[in-house]
């Protein structure tokens, strides 16, 4: 029974590395036994078609100057295609520098006979694309880490350990690093063991099963993407999952629009250059566009902002959030205080290493009132004991304070024992204690701010809900 079109016809995502002819030539092989023959060949897809069952014979080679950029083939190409259609080999598609041929004959005569110019070749093609653009992605990574580290974990290390999607979004980059520098040591592996043959007159080396350790490359990459979006959806209130899909549509949009620029500029017979500089451009400028769209779509309808209980509007028309969370420890549990505007706040993140939440009860004035006392404070867990000592380092970091109050600024022990604590500090500026604290217990830091002075009954209290075995959330 003849087969339809759609099912004469499949489009697979490939991943091979550049260097690896071996690995495609064996599967474009096994591919024609199975009944599929390569049609067409794309930056991510290849199209095959169906035929029947055959032991098709396959040869790659490689021609430096060629390019997917290229509106038309390259001199150098047009010659090795004229040999090959007299030697009986079929032109079927090429990847950058990569040339695939395909005969049905027996015996066809080879492409290639001498394996040390073949080595050279291939050498000089992947100075041209394979070798750049690994080195390419290893620039951007590091780029991407030294930001994360200098704008997202430098500045408050606890709470970025604290958040999965972060720690996600950093395993990432340095999965994508390791990758990309697996891939380099491959194709140099690949080369050392290549010369090595070649020069006792033997054919360049076989590899390892390269396509393999691609696809897994590209599941994980896939697993990443999804544990990140799940994650950060979690994480990052009501509207991240809007935020996410919008986002990762106009991504998915702006990525095939710039392909297909790319590929129209190329059969519109656009030189290599201009195809290259415009396809650039419109990517950089359609970035922007996916960023500037998504940001304002996004605080205009609040996504990534939690929805409050109430609205207070003072006097002067200003508007102030009120919150209802639960938190811990709250103001009325140390004394008598009550007003319909106390706001309670909490926020925070857990991940396997650190779980940090931080909480906040105060109240917003109509002008005139007596102000009310309120609390800020936060509590951090060390899931990891080795991470226990850089936590409290954190906490106990002083260096700023020294800087606005002086030398003598900063944390110094104090009594533990109203607390219920194992370690204590109080926080002194200019020679007096401040209403400050840092509560050390098992492996729980908590830091305390009251607007007023605690009394030991006080302390009790506090140290019971902050430092009590109730796990935080």
């Amino acid at each position: 029974m003849k087969l339809s079109e759609e099912k004469n016809v499949k489009h697979r995502l490939e991943s091979f590395l550049l260097f690896d002819y071996h690995g495609v030539e064996k599967h474009l092989c096994k591919m024609a036994q199975n009944g599929w023959k390569l049609e067409e060949t794309g930056r991510y897809f290849w199209k095959y078609r169906k035929i029947e069952p055959a032991d098709l014979k396959y040869a790659i080679t490689y021609v430096p100057d060629a390019s997917d950029w290229n509106p038309e083939p390259t001199d150098s190409q047009l010659t090795l295609e004229e040999y090959c259609a007299e030697a009986g080999w079929e032109k079927i598609g090429d990847w950058e520098q990569m040339q695939i041929f395909c005969s049905a004959a027996d015996n066809p005569v080879p492409v290639e006979t001498d394996e040390k110019m073949r080595l050279d070749v291939i050498k000089k093609s992947m100075k041209k694309t394979f070798i750049p653009a690994q080195i390419s992605v290893l620039l951007c990574m590091l780029i991407f880490l030294v930001q994360q580290f200098a704008l997202s974990f430098q500045p408050d290390p606890i709470e970025y350990l604290s958040q999965n999607h972060t720690l996600l979004l950093a395993a990432f980059m340095v999965y994508v690093t390791v990758a990309n520098l697996m891939n380099l040591f491959s194709y140099f592996s690949w080369c050392r063991r290549s010369e090595a043959a070649a020069a006792e007159g033997g054919a360049c080396a076989e590899s390892p099963n390269y396509q393999l350790i691609q696809k897994v490359t590209l599941v994980l990459t896939v697993l990443f993407v999804i544990a990140f979006t799940v994650t950060f959806m979690q994480e990052s209130g009501n509207g991240a999952g809007a935020f996410m899909v919008l986002y990762l549509s106009i991504f998915a949009a702006v990525c095939v629009t710039v392909e297909q620029l790319r590929r129209w500029l190329k059969r519109s017979g656009v030189s290599k250059t201009t195809n290259w500089v415009v396809t650039i451009l419109a990517a950089a400028l359609l970035a922007f566009v996916l960023i500037g769209v998504t940001v304002f779509v996004s605080l205009q309808n609040n996504w990534l902002s939690e929805k409050p209980a109430a609205v207070y509007t003072a006097a002067d028309g200003r508007e102030y959030e009120i919150y209802r969370d639960e938190i811990p420890l709250t103001v009325q549990n140390l004394q008598d205080a009550d007003h319909p505007n106390y706001s309670y706040r909490a926020q925070g993140g857990s991940s396997p290493l650190i779980s940090h939440y931080d909480y906040r009860q105060h109240v917003w004035y109509t002008p005139g009132e007596q102000k009310l006392p309120s609390l800020d404070y936060e509590i951090t867990e060390v899931n990891v004991q080795a991470l226990y000592d850089f936590c409290l380092a954190e906490y106990l970091d002083d260096t700023d304070s020294k800087i606005i109050f002086g030398d003598t600024a900063g944390y110094y022990p104090a009594d533990a024992a109203p607390w219920g604590a194992d370690t204590v500090y109080q926080y002194h500026y200019e020679g007096d204690a401040a209403n400050e604290w840092i509560l050390c217990k098992d492996n729980r830091i908590v830091r305390l701010y009251a607007s007023w002075p605690l009394d030991a009954e006080q302390m009790a209290i506090a140290g019971q809900k902050l430092l009590g075995e109730q796990r935080i959330k």
